[in-house]
């Protein structure tokens, strides 16, 4: 340590005083008779008293200073004194080789084999030297923790961890099969960590100005009189992804971004709880709190804490890092921050801490934060920018604090991390002196931006274990410090960005050789270099899409210094009086370093207690600069800034937060002291700080159940405060809305034995992040705490087992059960329960509560609603439900009942109005039967808004029940079949039916499975009929008949007297039928007088009489006999002949009979009348006007029928329509119009005329006649767009009649919907051996697509009635990013694409397939449940024009049509062959499945498409 100036100067004085003053012995005068003293004139080239010194002038920096101080040298260099000085690359503070720094002050450099190895011949830093697989096996100059390696190795296997790390990693697992790349002119390190950035604020850095803060609510609300600063947000993914990109391009892969959101793909977000956003590694998501203390004016206090929020230390997270924004300024207000947070309740100062800013502090609160092992993200353009200051670094690495580096955002700091690096060095170097090495300004950007983050087991170092992000930079002229090549990098330096292994960024040739081969990167000119970036499979875009997504945004990159980048420069010059650059005593600086101010913070000479560290007085500092043992030597430059005169302490060890002499990253107990590291489970942690008596490695907690952690003995829940684990619960609810990221409730179902619903379920206070009602979890780490009296689970982890489970049926109970007090509200806290037939008895609050009870009496005890999880429509006083369901939950001294969606607010229930009618039921089935002969019903008075449960009873179950009791009445019907269960026969069985207090019943026989009916009666029991006629009978039954069931007919006499139908005597029943029917036909020659039919059954029978009328007339004929044709309209006549002349008139029954198909006929009268006397009668037949095929004309007379064919020809076709009548057609875009006519067109067809109007312009028919063929009403033209915006018409004419149809043609808009984008339905070989079939959406939209509701529909086309086969409900992969993929295929398509970015997947079950077409086509659609609409659809090998989808219950929805544009599909085929059905590149929709598909024979699942 250089001794002090002042120190020297009171020494001397001493000397001095001791030589020159007065005294008797040197016989001076003294006393009132001596001369006034003599005043020191500086400057006058006299030393005189209290002069250091005097060179005759009043210039600084020469040796003299202007106020006679001698001017401060610093000390001569000293390698081991902690100090980077002179030539020095580091100094460590000790002479210790092999830790990293020399005892010369050199890096510890390890020379491998490869060292020696030659640059590249074509100058290129990197090469892949030998092809591999997806591996890395790297050789360069390696950047690790305690050494450098030049030519060492790294080895990162396949899935992305680095396994190796040394001088050769040749005979490693895997090196062999790696792809290798030679860097011997590239450094080799970590890949940077931003340990703060808001990456989705993009206002562009601030104009220049003299202003400068004192505190953030200066500029953050436009307090003190200063100019309110605002900062554009742009959340959207692609300006995230953007901002990642600029980031990524600098070397970094990692990224804290303040909660700001983050985006798929590119860096890891390592403060978000997704998985998928940390790209992998399943961190703690960092806590970062903006505004710990509030945001509002009134938030700053010079003293006293009395903010709108202040953080408490039980609720500080207890694994993840916690990162608020303290002391940002430099004054007192912002100092103040600091004191407040760190003692007592609100005490923040962490292992896990590190405080963001940290300005506005002095050495006695490093102090603290360096005992307490809290970090600093230190932000220094944008501190200079604001402030006009910056933390006080020096002071902070004298302390032993861990120091992580971060660019804030683009308004005041820099664009990528490696400007905030060089802004650091700058700094460092002209206003640290020096403090930190090369080494240790990159350990700012990998290790402690790591371990600021809690993410130093995964990330941040290159070692065994740890994930394969590496940047490698060009070396360039720094092999001396190759951790230089590092900070004085920009992007065009940037050799190669990896994260996971993956090459995202780096030079062209470099990167084309590393990528996958059906990867798309794009090449980008960074300053002259060819670099590719692979932005497709992270974001599902190419570069330019991006680039014109952010068109306005600021640069990717810069080539020297970015426009308008913030000063660098410590300043506060300002005189506008508005905004003061000496506030409350502070000085004003330039920044400017001169030789009588080489520190450049104002201050010279005497005047200055640190001459050669930046350390200007600030308004917190009273007046002069911080020094917090009043030494004289100032907090910036003292070695021990808290022992006065000292130079003996010993600072905190950086990286060591418990002071235990273990690294934190490779401590097993990284913030609890344990020199040992025993570990007696082996499970990764420490005895000291595993409280778990099992082994419970990584993030896993203590194996436990929710009864355990819910039910208390005594006053106390045994394992509060403990860290426990849970196993396959589910969720019940979750806290609503996207402002809110933690709540969710879980409860155990299915109970197991030996337990009860009380205690069962749990609230937890964590990130609900992507979990919804009915998943099923693993809870793998969590904390049972009490918060304000409720039990919940905080600082938890989970993984996912499965979706859209059934969830336990809610606890009914009363209102006065679970009130606040209420005798199971404890017990039954965290459970769902139900309420039923609820009255509003109070107002809606000033929360949204309400309170309910059974009579609606506000008097009466009630139970409080809340909008915790579901934001209801508030109800009014006295409203009603008939359920009220929810979870219940305990906050604000209230035990409350929390409702889900609008189905757990459920109206009064409907009253039951029918069940019946009651009949017969037979045995015999194995399932459930129907009655009859009608169904049994059960009616509601009217639908309800959820499914419904009648309970049904039996008045003798042994022989008749309803199936478990209960029938279910679907959501939104208000009636259903009931099925029963016949067990055993009986004569009449009762069915109750109840809902709520309403019963109804049913009575049915019970029939056994072959039980024979006996015959009641044959009705006509007496006919009369003539000789030849025909006579029918129905035979009646006393009950219904089984199966195969017969009559026994027969008919006396035997002979000569009639013919029965059927001939053989036996009668068919049907199967339940109580009747059938047989005929009887007289023999012409049959003299009777009578006869008789009997039908039997077994012993039963029943008998008729048939008497012959032997003098009536009959009726002979029906002329003419012939067929015959009548025309539309007209009319024909026909003669009825009988045998004999009637002596009284007769009536002849007629009828027109049309054929089938025949809708119109013509007519004839009821009946005609012979008169008396005569034998004939004649009558007309009247044709359709409209009339239109073939019928017959009968008479019918004492059961003799005579018939004639008649066919009508119709009237000539008339045009009736044209279709579409009005239609928007996109540029060059097929649309079929059709022509209908309004009947069959006659023989040699109908010809249309066609004409367009305007006749140019508008676009272009396929023909100008169209002509419809004989026999059929419809008839297509194609119409083709053109190009230009145009509006016109159609117009067909045929017979004088003209149709029109309206067109206006336009550009086609970007795809606004989800898309097939590529399917494979049959792939080469056979099927079932195969399994690689599979379907791919895409988003081709700008905006994410909620997947609620919606389902990938499979569809049959052949067959009677095309419907689904398949559907596939994507509701639990909840949402479809921009440009993202959902690929739903057999696992040998989806297993490699898992974890990829951009790429959601559906297993499709190897069970199951697509099928491969046919004459009549199938289908696959996208279709939006929700809405009732297909979103999109494809048909191939044929047109399904019309097809249901199957749903629920047997029920279905359409029918839809599945074809899109005008021509068929039948082209569309992928039989058997290696290849795909795929959109183009772009995946545009132009709905003409025939124009948009393709056959590719590359596949690209999971990617963009590829056509030949």
């Amino acid at each position: 340590m250089r001794k002090s100036p002042r120190l020297w100067l009171a020494a001397l004085g001493a000397v001095l005083l001791v030589q020159f003053g007065c005294s008797d012995d040197d016989g001076r005068c003294v006393g009132e008779k001596c001369d006034p003293p003599v005043t020191a004139a500086c400057g006058n080239d006299k030393l005189e008293e209290g002069e250091q010194c005097d060179d005759g002038n009043q210039v600084g920096g020469d040796g003299c200073e202007a106020d006679c101080s001698t001017t401060p040298m610093p000390e001569k260099p000293v390698c081991g004194n902690g100090k980077v000085e002179d030539v020095e690359v580091c100094d460590d503070g000790n002479a210790v080789d092999g830790d990293g720094c020399q005892a010369d002050c050199s890096l510890t450099v390890t020379r491998c084999a490869a060292a020696e190895a030659p640059p590249l011949a074509d100058g290129a830093t990197c090469a892949v030297t030998k092809p591999g697989n997806g591996a890395r096996l790297i050789t360069g100059l390696v950047l690790m923790e305690k050494e450098t390696l030049a030519g060492g190795q790294v080895l990162v296997n396949a899935q992305g961890v680095i396994t190796c790390s040394s001088c050769d990693c040749s005979t490693a697992e895997g090196a062999a099969e790696a792809t290798h790349v030679s860097c011997p002119t590239g450094v080799i390190s970590p890949g940077l960590i931003n340990a703060h950035d808001h990456v989705n604020y993009r206002s562009p850095p601030l104009a220049s100005s003299d202003e400068r803060y004192e505190q953030r609510l200066d500029w953050h609300h436009g307090l003190r009189s200063h100019t309110e600063l605002n900062n554009s947000s742009a959340s959207g993914t692609d300006a995230v992804s953007f901002a990642e990109l600029r980031h990524l391009m600098a070397g970094t892969t990692s990224i804290a971004g303040a909660a700001s959101g983050g985006s798929a793909g590119l860096l890891r977000n390592l403060d978000l709880v997704l998985v998928s956003r940390q790209e992998g590694p399943d961190l703690w998501p960092v806590v970062s709190s903006l505004y710990p203390l509030g945001d509002t004016e009134t938030d700053t206090h010079a003293e006293g804490c009395g903010y709108s929020f202040l953080p408490r230390t039980s609720s500080l997270p207890r694994h993840a890092a916690y990162l608020p924004h303290i002391a940002e300024g430099i004054n007192k207000e912002a100092f103040n921050e600091f004191r407040c947070v760190s003692a007592g309740t609100n005490d923040v100062l962490t292992p896990r801490t590190a405080l963001v800013q940290g300005i506005a502090l002095t050495a006695r609160e490093i102090g603290q934060m360096a005992d307490r092992g809290t970090g600093l993200v230190w932000t220094p353009r944008s501190n200079v920018a604001l402030y006009g200051d910056t933390a006080m670094l020096p002071a902070f690495k004298r302390m032993g604090v861990s120091v992580a580096l971060s660019t804030e955002w683009l308004q005041s700091g820099s664009m990528n991390l490696l400007r905030e690096l060089k802004c650091a060095d700058s700094l460092n170097s002209t206003y640290f002196f020096r403090a930190y090495s090369d080494q240790e300004l990159w350990r700012m950007t990998t290790a402690n931006a790591a371990e600021a983050l809690n993410a130093q087991s995964r990330l941040g170092r290159i070692a065994p274990g740890m994930l394969g992000d590496l940047a490698v930079f060009s070396l360039r002229t720094f092999a001396k410090s190759p951790h230089r090549a590092v900070i004085t990098a920009e992007p065009a330096d940037v050799v190669l960005s990896m994260r996971g292994g993956k090459a995202l960024y780096g030079d062209q040739a470099l990167v084309e050789a590393l990528k996958a081969t059906a990867e798309s990167c794009d090449m980008v000119d960074v300053c002259g270099k060819p670099k590719s970036a692979c932005l497709q499979s992270e974001l599902g875009k190419a570069l330019a899409a991006l680039q014109t997504a952010n068109a306005t945004a600021y640069p990717l990159f810069a080539c020297g210094v970015p426009e308008g980048e913030p000063v660098c420069q410590p300043r506060r010059i300002a005189n506008d009086p508005k905004w003061p650059a000496s506030v409350t005593g502070s000085n004003v600086y330039s920044g400017d370093t001169r030789a009588d101010d080489r520190d450049g913070d104002g201050l010279k000479g005497r005047a200055d207690n640190c001459p050669f560290v930046f350390n200007p007085i600030r308004p917190m500092d009273g007046g002069k600069q911080a020094d917090s043992d009043g030494d004289g030597v100032g907090d910036a430059c003292d070695v021990c800034p808290m022992a006065a005169n000292s130079t003996s302490c010993v600072p905190k060890v950086v990286g060591d937060d418990d002071h235990d002499g273990v690294p934190t990253w490779q401590d097993n107990c990284p913030f609890t002291a344990n020199a040992d590291q025993a570990d007696r489970d082996g499970d990764g942690k420490g005895d000291a700080c595993d409280a778990c008596e099992v082994a419970n490695p990584g993030n896993l907690g203590c194996p436990s159940t929710i009864h355990a952690l819910k039910t208390p003995d005594g006053d106390r829940l045994p394992l509060e405060g403990k860290e426990i684990a849970l196993t396959d619960v589910i969720v019940t609810g979750v806290v609503k809305g996207t402002s809110t990221n933690e709540g969710y409730w879980l409860q155990v179902h299915p109970l197991p034995s030996g337990t009860s619903v009380e205690h069962s379920g749990i609230y937890v206070y964590s990130p609900k992040a992507e979990l919804a009602v009915g998943d099923r979890v693993d809870i793998t780490t969590g904390v049972l705490t009490v918060f304000n009296g409720l039990p919940e689970l905080v600082d938890v982890k989970y993984a996912r087992r499965s979706t859209k489970n059934a969830l336990p049926a809610p606890v009914v109970v009363t209102s006065a059960d679970v009130r606040t007090g209420g005798p199971r509200a404890a017990a039954l806290e965290g459970v769902l329960v139900e309420v039923r037939d609820v009255v509003v008895s109070t107002a809606v609050d000033r929360f949204i509560q309400f309170l309910v009870n059974e009579s609606g009496d506000a008097g009466q005890p009630s139970l409080m609603v809340d909008d915790f999880s579901y934001s209801y429509e508030p109800p009014v006083v006295g409203t009603r439900y008939g359920s009220l369901r929810g979870v219940l939950t305990y906050n604000f001294s209230d035990s409350k009942i929390v409702p889900r969606s609008i189905a757990d607010l459920a109206p009064p229930l409907p009253t039951l109005t029918g069940f019946g009618p009651g009949g017969f039921v037979r045995m015999g089935g194995t399932s459930p039967v129907s009655t009859f002969p009608q169904v049994l019903t059960l009616t509601l008075s009217g639908p309800y808004t959820e499914a419904l449960e009648v309970f049904i009873t039996s008045s003798n179950s042994t022989a008749l029940r309803v199936p478990n009791g209960v029938v279910t009445v679907p959501k939104g019907q208000s009636s259903v079949e009931v099925k029963v269960e016949p067990l055993a026969s009986a004569a009449n069985v009762t069915l109750t039916a109840t809902l709520r207090a309403t019963s109804l019943q049913a009575s049915f026989r019970v029939l056994g499975a072959a039980e024979q009916p006996e015959v009641v009666s044959v009705t006509p029991s007496e006919a009369m009929v003539v000789p030849g006629g025909t006579v029918s009978f129905t035979v009646a039954l006393d009950r219904p008949a089984p199966a195969n069931a017969s009559v026994a007919l027969s008919v006396n006499p035997t002979t000569g007297f009639g013919t029965l139908t059927p001939a053989n005597g036996v009668l068919p029943v049907a199967l339940n039928a109580t009747q059938a029917s047989f005929s009887l036909t007289v023999d012409e020659a049959a003299t009777g007088p009578t006869g008789t039919v009997s039908a039997g059954i077994g012993s039963s029978s029943a008998t008729a009489t048939v008497t012959l009328d032997l003098t009536a007339p009959r009726l002979a004929s029906l002329s003419p006999a012939g067929p015959v044709t009548v025309g539309y309209g007209q009319t024909q006549e026909f003669r009825v002949t009988l045998s004999s002349a009637p002596t009284a008139d007769v009536s002849v029954t007629l009828a027109a009979t049309p054929g089938t198909g025949v809708t119109h006929f013509g007519t004839v009268p009821a009946t005609v009348t012979v008169p008396a006397g005569s034998t004939e009668a004649t009558f007309l037949f009247t044709a359709d006007a409209q009339g239109d095929g073939a019928g017959t004309v009968s008479a019918s007379l004492l059961g003799v029928r005579r018939s004639t064919d008649v066919t009508v020809t119709p009237p000539p076709p008339k045009l009736a329509s044209i279709s579409p009548e009005r239609r928007t057609v996109y540029f060059g875009a097929l649309q079929a119009f059709t022509m209908t006519l309004d009947r069959r067109a006659p023989a040699g067809g109908v010809a249309i005329a066609l004409e367009l109007a305007p006749a140019t312009g508008l676009g272009t028919l396929g023909a100008a006649t169209v002509t419809v063929p004989e026999g059929s009403t419809q008839v297509q033209v194609l119409f083709t767009a053109g190009t230009t915006a145009s509006t016109g018409t159609l117009s067909a004419t045929y017979a004088g009649v003209t149709k029109v149809a309206e067109i206006t043609t336009e550009e086609r808009p970007a795809t606004g919907h989800l898309v097939v984008n590529e399917f494979d339905y049959d792939p080469a070989g056979t099927d079932s051996a195969v399994l690689r079939e599979f379907v791919e959406i895409y988003n081709s939209t700008s905006s994410p697509v909620s997947l609620s509701g919606v389902y990938i529909v499979l569809i049959n086309g052949n067959g009677a009635q095309p419907t689904s086969y398949d559907k596939y409900d994507l509701t639990s992969l909840d949402v479809l990013a921009p440009g993202e993929y959902l690929v739903l295929g057999h696992p040998n398509v989806v297993d490699p694409l898992r974890g990829q970015t951009g790429v959601k997947v559906m297993e499709l079950p190897t069970t199951k397939s697509i099928q491969n077409g046919g004459t009549g086509g199938d289908a696959i659609a996208i279709y939006d449940s929700t809405q009732n609409v297909l979103m999109d659809t494809v048909s191939y090998t044929g047109s399904v024009s019309s097809a249901t989808i199957q749903w629920d219950a047997g029920t279905t929805r359409g029918p839809f049509n599945f074809v899109e544009g005008p021509r068929s599909p039948t082209g569309l085929v992928d039989a058997n062959v290696l290849g795909s059905l795929g959109r183009k590149a772009d995946s545009s929709d132009t709905d003409d499945n025939v124009e948009d598909f393709r056959f590719t024979p590359t596949l690209t699942p999971g990617r963009q498409n590829i056509l030949p």
